[in-house]
């Protein structure tokens, strides 16, 4: 099927079609967990590092609570915490892109107009929290 076909046959955010791939947004959390796995690190240490619960870090890994969602400080102090235990540079800056691919998967699943992707229309769908 045809993108495009595929969302709007779905009846509601949570059905899936048979026989199409789910479209689930985990890619920041698969790029975070081979990160820390790159430094060498277990999810308690990664933690400690970067000022946040163990419980946290396996949320952001198994994206129950994605990392595009989460404030850039505490991004910032991830990212400082991988780097300084040594986690692979390129995996560390692919984490943004890794977000960012996370969204635009939950726009998919959610959203037959994905206009709101779009730059020009960024801000303002986040303004009037169409997106």
């Amino acid at each position: 099927l045809h993108m495009n076909t595929w969302l709007s046959s779905r009846a509601n955010a949570n059905e899936k079609p048979s026989g199409e791939p789910p479209f689930e947004a985990h890619v920041a959390g698969t790029v975070l967990r081979a990160a820390r796995l790159s430094a060498g690190m277990n999810g308690e240490q990664l933690a400690a590092a970067a000022g946040v619960e163990k419980q946290t870090i396996l949320s952001w890994e198994r994206s129950t609570e994605p990392l595009a969602s989460v404030p850039a400080t505490q991004i910032l102090r991830l990212k400082d915490a991988l780097r300084s235990a040594g986690a692979d540079e390129q995996l560390i800056a692919d984490l943004d892109a890794a977000a960012w691919c996370d969204v635009v998967l939950g726009v998919m699943t959610t959203h037959a107009d994905i206009r709101c992707l779009l730059p020009t229309r960024w801000l303002e769908s986040v303004l009037s929290a169409n997106c």
